[in-house]
């Protein structure tokens, strides 16, 4: 269905540039219909069409950094999400998603300081904002600060106590800083999150996970290096 409808919005907004070849909302919804449809070049010309009408169109630059990132072209798409911090007048929340997806990209390049300086303006905007601790703690993880990351990741659960990954990713810090206990209740609830989002894959990778920590443990040999 949602391909269906995407694949009509081309056709309208194709049928709307035949008639009126200016029409920069057209250029707007065809290129986020292209993005959906993960045709990020084709995304990205659209954008680029919306700019040379209107080169002060933010939501081109910010749907045209959506689709760089895609195709892992980060420092063009650092440069978008700069122009539109730089030159738009935004409510909290949105320059918070802006400096998530900012973070994400400095996070891709392994620009992790900046990665983390943008995931905390991101939650200083916006206190609810669970992409920017979760990313945020990703890049603790990378710099070696476990109690930070663990600190985020533990701010995720409280905003969503059904995102599973964030239990997983717990449960690993947990079980690195020598609490296994904790460690093994991660995992569990991982597990039991999985189970009813119907997420087969992850269910049994993180049964494995749990099996093979209980059964080490149960050794005193070490699970994780």
């Amino acid at each position: 269905m949602r391909i269906k409808l995407n694949g009509l919005a081309i056709a309208d907004c194709t049928q709307a540039l035949q008639l009126q070849p200016n029409n920069i909302q057209a250029y707007l919804n065809r290129g986020l219909a292209y993005y959906r449809l993960g045709e990020y070049d084709k995304a990205i010309a659209d954008n680029n069409q919306a700019i040379e009408l209107q080169p002060n169109e933010i939501r081109a630059y910010y749907n045209r950094g959506l689709a760089y990132s895609r195709i892992a072209a980060y420092d063009r798409a650092i440069a978008d999400y700069n122009q539109v911090l730089q030159t738009a007048q935004l409510a909290s929340e949105q320059q918070a998603e802006i400096y998530t997806d900012r973070g994400l990209a400095y996070l891709m390049v392994a620009d992790i300081q900046s990665a983390i300086a943008d995931f905390s303006q991101a939650i200083a905007l916006d206190t609810h904002n669970t992409r920017a601790y979760y990313n945020r703690a990703c890049a603790c993880h990378h710099l070696g600060h476990l109690h930070d990351a663990i600190q985020d990741f533990s701010a995720v659960l409280a905003l969503n106590p059904q995102n599973a990954e964030a239990y997983v990713n717990r449960g690993l810090l947990y079980h690195r800083q020598g609490y296994h206990q904790s460690a093994i209740a991660d995992l569990q609830t991982a597990c039991h999150c999985f189970h009813q989002q119907r997420n087969l894959i992850a269910y049994q990778q993180t049964q494995a996970l749990l099996t093979k920590l209980q059964q080490l443990l149960a050794t005193h040999e070490p699970v994780f290096a």
